[in-house]
């Protein structure tokens, strides 16, 4: 007795791959051909053009990196150095925690880290400098603060009194 093998035609083969297959290889080769398109109308393109189209292009993206933060890993360390110079969702939304001449939540601090204001009460200080010119000529300036809380300049201290031009 002989058997015949059942041997699938490639016809039959294809016909068993699925549909969405087929739709990712069809977009795949569109791709490929707009990306042929758009490179040869690239390739005759005024370099002016072409160069501020990329500037602009680049400048979006790498302003939207800094921004939210989402660049690619490689791109860390540059971005890392950039984003202190421009605003970024983090300190934006920080920033809008607090109400216009309401204290920072952090204190501020001597450069050693002693801090200068201390919530609550505050501490008056009367401040006389003399400065004196090779001359002789000199001019004397006297005030009177008060540290404490955060004025409405939005400084930590308020002028009490304030005198000069004494000169000698």
């Amino acid at each position: 007795m002989l058997f015949l093998a059942v041997v699938a035609t490639p016809l039959e083969k294809l016909k068993q791959v699925p549909p969405a297959f087929w739709w990712k290889v069809g977009a795949a080769v569109l791709i490929i051909i707009i990306i042929a398109i758009v490179l040869q109308r690239v390739a005759q393109m005024n370099k002016v053009v072409l160069a501020v189209i990329l500037l602009v292009v680049f400048s979006v993206v790498g302003v939207n990196w800094i921004y939210e933060r989402n660049e690619p890993a490689f791109m860390t360390p540059i971005i890392d150095k950039i984003a202190p110079f421009l605003p970024s969702k983090g300190s934006y939304n920080a920033k809008q925690q607090t109400l216009p001449g309401q204290p920072s939540p952090q204190p501020l601090t001597l450069p050693d880290g002693t801090p200068i204001v201390v919530n609550g009460g505050g501490l008056t200080y009367s401040v006389k400098c003399r400065a004196v010119l090779p001359n002789g000529v000199s001019t004397v300036l006297d005030a009177s603060i008060r540290l404490g809380g955060v004025g409405t300049s939005g400084r930590p201290y308020t002028i009490l009194r304030w005198r000069d031009g004494e000169a000698s």
